[in-house]
């Protein structure tokens, strides 16, 4: 039994030595042929950059250019895969991408202005954004007193290491400008309702002008520039400016009447 499985393992032996043998001259000329292969091209490329460099037109610098922009094309690719959202700025934008960036840093800067509020006193609010364009005075104005509201409103300017304690709890106090405006916006959303609220918030605080609600799939620019300036209309009157816009659709109507009753006699 044992003679037997020596005699098994000398002759697997012999044919794993035999496999050898017979394929190792195989390898070695597919081993040559490659390097060969790699030798002649690194060869081309030299020659080509050679030939590049100096201006001269041939089959080699023909191939070194190809395989530079094979080479920038592949490096480009696995950049993409690896940031699809273009945060290294691997890819050019465009004229107009570049454009529409500008324009939207710009109208997204915050800036600060200086505005007078209920108690004469002048205080400075962060304006995002820009002004909506083809606004009355008094609609500019109404903006303004809103924005300080607003900002008065949102802002949290307590702080709890300073907050008085009352029997074990703590009193919130809120500074009296912002107890104000909260009221002021307060009332000012029961005077426009829900809709026009709604609007004036993505009018005043977003600063959609009406391209951009139209984009949106609003209506068109004269319908929505005539809806924003009823808007601040609503707003300058609850603020007491004044100075409404003149209803001319209104107006129009009434010259119609009048020329019936004439007509009529």
């Amino acid at each position: 039994m044992a003679q037997k499985l020596i005699a098994a393992a000398r002759r697997a032996r012999q044919r794993a030595w035999l496999h050898k043998v017979l394929t190792r001259p195989q390898c070695s000329y597919a081993r040559s042929l490659e390097r060969d292969q790699r030798r002649e091209h690194l060869r081309t490329m030299a020659y080509g950059g050679l030939d590049w460099l100096e201006d001269r037109d041939t089959e080699w610098s023909r191939a070194f250019v190809a395989e530079r922009q094979r080479v920038a094309a592949s490096k480009l690719a696995a950049r993409r895969a690896g940031d699809p959202l273009n945060l290294t700025g691997h890819t050019e934008r465009t004229k107009g991408e570049r454009r529409a960036a500008a324009k939207k840093a710009r109208r997204d800067k915050p800036t600060t202005a200086r505005i007078e509020d209920a108690d004469k006193i002048m205080r400075t609010v962060e304006v995002t954004g820009r002004f909506i364009r083809g606004l009355d005075p008094h609609q500019k104005r109404a903006m303004e007193l809103f924005d300080r509201d607003w900002a008065l409103a949102t802002r949290s300017l307590k702080c709890p290491g300073f907050e008085p304690k009352v029997d074990g709890g703590s009193a919130q106090r809120e500074p009296i400008a912002m107890i104000e405006a909260q009221r002021r916006l307060a009332g000012l959303k029961a005077h426009l309702g829900e809709r026009d609220w709604t609007c004036l918030l993505a009018i005043a605080v977003g600063r959609a002008g009406a391209a951009e609600l139209h984009r949106r799939g609003g209506p068109q620019h004269v319908v929505g520039s005539h809806e924003i300036g009823r808007i601040m209309d609503e707003a300058s009157g609850f603020y007491g400016l004044g100075g409404s816009r003149k209803d001319r659709f209104l107006a129009a109507c009434v010259s119609v009447v009048r020329e019936m009753e004439k007509a009529v006699g």
